[in-house]
């Protein structure tokens, strides 16, 4: 049990960590930020990408006064039962005549949901930031994601200009903030580390951490290719199916790695099929690797974060012959005029042209669709195909 003046005390030394963090770039999701009456706000996102910030900006945005900050992984915390809610509310209530509340991995505490619905009931405003996906899916909350810098928020951050040259460090530094702004190159390799045992391995109460680990360091290393659960059963110990998809849904619900279906109309199909595998942020992919990733691989991995950001629904396209299309994406309809087909080849020449440009093809005409995009490093064309315009760009102006 908790005193309610230990509470408070941790509520006023978090209250000064929190208004002293820096606040850095305004982010693109400052306004998007949803606010409905009666339910919480929650934000979910990569660790280290910028949630707790956002939410500064939000509070100097709206003028918010008298905001009670408390995040849940504060160590002092570790012995929170659940009859400690009851004392953390007075705590707070003596503390916020606005009854403004911003909590950060609330999830990591045992009846949490029924703590959040009593505050609602009382007229607290509430935000929630979380690394948790599954959170997504809570009935009393609003919610969105929060991805690492978009390219342009890299260029505004670095004051760079839109180019090949920006584009190429963007390709190898990925979006995390603080590993953006140069404050030390194990930022990467701590994050992941934190990810896979903070998020995964505890949350889950994991007795094997290390299969984790080398399964995800595999993954992160064939970012862009197909796997299946099937195939990497045996390998570094694992010897269950069922344990590599759960590892998939950890990875998932982490954001650390996504896992692209196969485009079709049948959900067996979509469900059978190898999947292809995508980071959440390109720079940890180069903490996986032993030598310099592919630059290819990771521009493909990039223009795929940047349909996440956009799109409800992403697919890769196999035509059951050679031909391949690496993106169809759905906005929030699905319907099919509101596809996008989209193919990635660093260098458009004569030895692949044929066979990006056929696959470009064949998943854009499958959906009665008479354009599509191919995005380069450099390059800038327009080609027709098959009654269909493919408009090539250069990887610097279709980011923005």
């Amino acid at each position: 049990m908790l005193s309610q003046d230990f509470l408070s005390d941790i509520i006023d030394s978090q209250r000064k960590y929190f208004v002293s963090k820096k606040t850095d770039l305004v982010r693109e999701s400052l306004d998007k930020i949803p606010v409905k009456k009666g339910y919480a706000t929650l934000i979910t996102g990569l660790r280290r990408c910028g949630k707790c910030t956002l939410l500064i900006q939000l509070q100097k945005k709206e003028n918010f006064t008298g905001v009670v900050y408390l995040n849940f992984e504060d160590i002092r915390l570790s012995g929170f039962e659940p009859s400690d809610f009851s004392r953390l509310s007075r705590a707070m209530t003596a503390r916020s005549d606005s009854r403004i509340v911003f909590f950060d991995e609330i999830h990591l505490m045992k009846d949490w949901e029924s703590f959040i619905c009593d505050l609602l009931k009382d007229g607290w405003r509430i935000f929630i930031t979380d690394t948790n996906a599954h959170l997504l899916e809570v009935p009393f909350a609003v919610s969105m994601e929060l991805f690492p810098f978009s390219y342009t928020e890299f260029l505004d951050f670095s004051r760079s200009a839109s180019g090949p040259d920006s584009l190429a460090r963007y390709l190898k530094t990925g979006g995390i903030p603080k590993f953006v702004r140069n404050e030390g190159t194990s930022i990467l390799g701590n994050l992941l580390d934190d990810i896979l045992v903070r998020d995964i391995a505890v949350h889950h109460s994991l007795k094997d951490a290390g299969a984790l680990r080398r399964l995800a360091v595999y993954l992160l290393q064939h970012t862009g290719q197909l796997v299946s659960a099937n195939r990497l059963t045996g390998l570094f110990g694992i010897n269950s199916c069922a344990t590599v998809l759960e590892y998939f849904n950890f990875y998932r619900d982490a954001y650390l790695l996504e896992l692209l279906p196969q485009f079709s109309h049948s959900t067996r199909v979509r469900q059978r099929n190898p999947k292809k595998i995508y980071a959440m942020d390109v720079g940890l992919i180069n903490v996986a690797m032993a030598s310099e990733p592919d630059p290819e691989s990771r521009l493909e991995n990039t223009v795929y974060l940047f349909l996440r950001r956009r799109c409800r629904t992403i697919y890769y396209y196999n035509s059951g012959s050679k031909y391949r299309c690496d993106f169809i994406a759905a906005d929030e309809t699905g319907h099919n005029e509101h596809y996008r087909v989209v193919q990635v080849c660093g260098i458009l020449h004569d030895e692949n042209r044929r066979d990006e440009v056929e696959g470009l093809a064949a998943a854009a005409g499958e959906l009665g669709l008479k354009r599509g995009t191919l995005v380069t490093f450099g390059q800038k064309e327009v080609i027709s195909h098959s009654n269909i315009q493919i408009d090539v760009v250069p990887a610097y102006e279709y980011l923005k």
